[in-house]
């Protein structure tokens, strides 16, 4: 088998220090293999190609670098980007990060694997600003197959994209959403609806972090609304359909069980979680498989606050056998706190939290302050949420005092992280000041609207 071509994409916005560090890097690869560079010049004050010239002239493969004069989102620009590609797969570093000299290579080995391959993936180590690792590494999901992989993926956008990479011809890349973590999201559903990844825990990318930027990445209600639209999309797509009808039902049996015991899509959420699993319930229905949506229909109504009664459950799913939710949907996560910095705002987070000791540490919460590795910066907890089971992290960052908005973001994030569909049954002190922020979102519009989606469904015929 013939290797694929690659096309390292980069889309750079004022950040020439950084770029020349990434191009530096790619220059240095062990591989000797020439690979095409494409470089988007998202609007930058300064024009890219004038700054870096001398260093671009040095790249062993194709160059192109296209400027636009008005910054926009980046997904937009890479979707330009790419589509001046000409190679067979897509490689998206960061244009602040660093590629080790293993890149081209290892992902020239993963796109060789199989012809049926539309994902590659590796795994990357955390820098800061200042290039310091942080020592924090994060690696790719190794799904088993069709049926983990997107039961996994509707639940958590889980995945190191920086250190990935996609074939190009695999999926339209007009319908990707416009914020930066769906369109990653959307790239992992769309290659595993058209083929399979090949991922490595091999390290190849620094991925450096930057104050602030993991709070446009996480909790904001753009990426979530558009996460929904994503998701809603892909699952009402007929690709989505043909891929449940040519499952066996041992395949599909597996992949239900995995939305259920995840406690649903996009984390959980109960703000549109419940949107895109009633939809997911409606697809199994058309196909003739009333269980299992009355199972998922089930969990959709409790992630809105509805719980459904035992005899509507089974008279919907048409089964004397059906008892009950997975338990795990409601089970408190098992949290262990590890506060390393003693700075003001880490103690207010630790007195107001109360987070009781646990001898169990599925999940494990680290907490640190930007002011132990940059003194001249404000506060800014860190929160490193970590899984025992999968290593797989996620980080949160809080700037602020404790209060109920920003700690219910908090539990929201802790509890959904592991698949609960409302996080933690709030009984510590800490938890009991947000109950009343939870009872509101319980008795949300959405709420409203699929608690007469549950009625109707319950008195047809």
């Amino acid at each position: 088998m013939t290797k694929p071509s690659i096309a390292v994409v980069v889309v750079s916005f004022k950040r020439q220090g950084y770029l020349r560090g990434l191009l530096e890097s790619l220059l240095a690869q062990e591989d000797s293999y020439p690979f095409e560079l494409v470089i988007m010049d998202n609007g930058s004050t300064s024009p890219i190609k004038v700054e870096l010239n001398n260093i671009l002239n040095q790249m062993p493969g194709i160059v192109t670098v296209l400027r636009e004069e008005q910054n926009l989102v980046s997904p937009v620009r890479w979707q330009q980007a790419v589509s001046a590609a000409k190679s067979d797969f897509i490689l998206l570093p960061g244009d602040d990060d660093i590629v080790l000299p293993n890149y081209i290579g290892t992902m020239r080995n993963l796109a060789s694997r199989d012809e049926s391959v539309s994902l590659i993936s590796s795994s990357l180590r955390e820098i800061d600003g200042d290039g310091r690792e942080l020592g924090i590494t994060f690696g790719p999901p190794n799904f088993k197959n069709q049926q983990e992989a997107l039961a996994g993926l509707l639940s958590t956008a889980s995945y190191p994209m920086v250190s990935s990479g996609f074939r190009k011809d695999a999926f339209d890349l007009s319908k990707a959403p416009r914020t930066r973590t769906a369109f990653d999201w959307w790239i992992w559903m769309s290659c595993w609806l058209s083929g399979s990844a090949s991922v490595t825990d091999e390290q190849t990318v620094l991925y450096r972090q930057h104050l602030g930027q993991e709070r446009r990445l996480y909790s904001s209600q753009a990426f979530r609304a558009d996460a929904a639209r994503m998701l809603t999309s892909i699952v009402a797509s007929d690709q989505f359909a043909r891929v449940l009808q040519s499952w066996n039902d041992l395949e599909t049996e597996q992949f239900v069980d995995l939305i259920l015991s995840s406690g649903g899509p996009i984390y959980g959420d109960t703000r549109w979680a419940p949107m895109v699993q009633m939809l997911l319930a409606d697809k199994f229905a058309s196909l003739g498989a009333e269980p299992y949506a009355a199972l998922l229909h089930a969990q959709a109504s409790a992630q809105a606050g509805i719980i459904p009664e035992l005899g509507a459950l089974q008279a919907m799913a048409g089964s004397m056998m059906l008892t009950a939710l997975p338990e795990v949907t409601w089970a408190r996560v098992p949290i262990r706190v590890k506060w390393i910095s003693n700075c003001k705002l880490t103690l207010q987070w630790n007195e107001y939290l109360n987070i009781p000791k646990s001898e169990l540490d599925e999940l494990q919460l680290i907490v640190t302050c930007q002011c132990d590795f940059e003194s001249s910066v404000r506060h800014v907890l860190r929160m490193q949420i970590q899984r025992k089971d999968t290593q797989i992290t996620k980080t949160i960052l809080i700037d602020e005092k404790p209060s109920p908005r920003s700690s219910f973001e908090l539990f929201e994030s802790l509890g959904t992280f592991v698949g609960r569909a409302h996080g933690f049954e709030l009984v510590t002190t800490g938890e009991e000041r947000v109950l009343s922020t939870v009872r509101k979102l319980r008795m949300s519009k959405v709420g409203s609207k699929l608690e007469r989606l549950w009625q109707a469904r319950r008195t047809r015929p």
